[in-house]
């Protein structure tokens, strides 16, 4: 009879409108191995949703510790939209903004984004009861100067899953999770019905738990009810108490395998982009070496062309003096046939005037000569003057 009175109770409790709320700290990851852990409250009144967060612890993986010195100047935020953020500028990466699923509604800020050590809330409306699903992508910054951020790493998106008023579900990446859950309950508080109470506690956690190690408030609730199982009489309720530690062992088996397949496949992706970036490093040294080559040939073509330039440009330079020797030779020559022939030009005129003046002396003499006789016969024979 008591156990019927405590679940109905607990069916009332989970259809009730009352405020609930859950504390949670998530472990985020980069591919550079950042390791960032998130605290936060979850909180539900009705159909109001408030994610506070509380806490951020923060570490650099082995690529990023050397390149930022200061965790200080080092900072976590999220964005619940893109474009123009105000007077703050982001480089390196294009944010993305969360999410905001169909059945809820969500006023979007004026900055656009949220620093997780301010403590930032969001706050939503549900239209209904049923179970929601928030995905919010976390980048890494590094402060470069006022108003300036550098955008160096995305941590994978923080998943939240909402339940009803009366049960959360979410899923985390790496740490535990601590809930805080409220049961009323009417009747007597028997071995037995806090029994029942800590195994329906633990399947709701189990059913919550997707890493190890478990959460404190799932660790707690084992160990209480490892101590109760001693202390129960009802045989019904001790198979019950085995039967949820069984299945908390399954659980944790099947964590363990999950985590070494995650283990290995990240593993793998590793060895895979170490080798891509080998074939990567590969190729490039050997595009390097056959620049190299194509240079030291481009070089040799070059000095090649210039050898042959020169030469044939000597070449030339022969073959234009050959030829000016000869015209100068040639107009030599020509000089020389000019000189002797105007000395046999001269030669020939003065033998030509000498000849005339020979010529024309010896004609002038007998003209003279006959002239002085005819003259002189003139006088002796000198007409007489007869007068009319």
């Amino acid at each position: 009879m008591r156990l019927v009175r405590f679940l109905i109770a607990l069916f009332v409790s989970m259809g009730s409108t009352h405020t609930f709320a859950r504390e949670v700290k998530d472990t985020l990851y980069t591919s550079s191995r950042d390791r960032a852990i998130i605290s936060y409250d979850v909180k539900r009144n009705g159909n109001q949703i408030t994610v506070q967060f509380n806490d951020v612890q923060k570490k650099l993986g082995r690529d990023n510790s050397g390149r930022f010195k200061k965790l200080s100047e080092v900072v976590l935020l999220f964005f619940d939209r893109t474009g123009n953020y105000r007077d703050m500028k982001f480089s390196n990466m294009v944010p993305e903004a969360f999410m905001i699923p169909s059945n809820m509604d969500y006023e979007k800020s004026v900055s656009g984004y949220f620093f997780l050590q301010d403590k930032p809330a969001l706050k939503f409306n549900v239209d209904t009861n049923d179970a929601v699903e928030l995905l919010i992508p976390v980048y890494w910054a590094h402060y470069e100067r006022k108003r300036r951020y550098e955008l160096f790493g995305k941590c994978q998106s923080l998943k939240i899953k909402i339940g009803n008023s009366s049960s959360f579900q979410r899923r985390v990446n790496d740490s535990p999770v601590a809930v805080v859950t409220t049961t009323e309950a009417e009747g007597e508080n028997s071995e037995a019905t806090e029994a029942l109470s800590c195994i329906s506690t633990v399947t709701l956690l189990l059913a919550t738990q997707e890493r190890l190690p478990f959460s404190d408030g799932l660790q707690y609730e084992i160990t209480r009810l490892r101590l109760m199982k001693d202390k129960v009489d009802d045989p019904e309720v001790g198979t019950k108490i085995n039967e949820t530690l069984a299945l908390c062992e399954a659980k944790k088996n099947e964590l363990e395998n999950k985590m070494a397949e995650a283990e290995r496949q990240a593993k793998m992706a590793e060895e895979k982009a170490q080798a891509r970036q080998d074939s990567i490093a590969a190729a490039e040294q050997l595009q390097a070496k056959e620049e190299k080559e194509r240079n030291l040939w481009m070089i040799a073509g070059g000095v090649v062309l210039a050898v042959l330039c020169f030469a044939g440009n000597q070449v030339f330079q022969h073959f234009r003096n050959v030829r000016n020797q000869k015209n100068m030779m040639e107009m030599q020559q020509s000089i020389a046939h000019q000189a002797e022939n105007e000395v046999k030009r001269r030669a020939q005129n003065l033998a030509r005037n000498k000849t005339n003046q020979a010529v024309n002396g010896t004609v002038r003499k007998g003209k003279d000569a006959v002239r002085n006789k005819t003259t002189q016969m003139g006088n002796k024979t000198k007409p007489k003057n007869i007068s009319i």
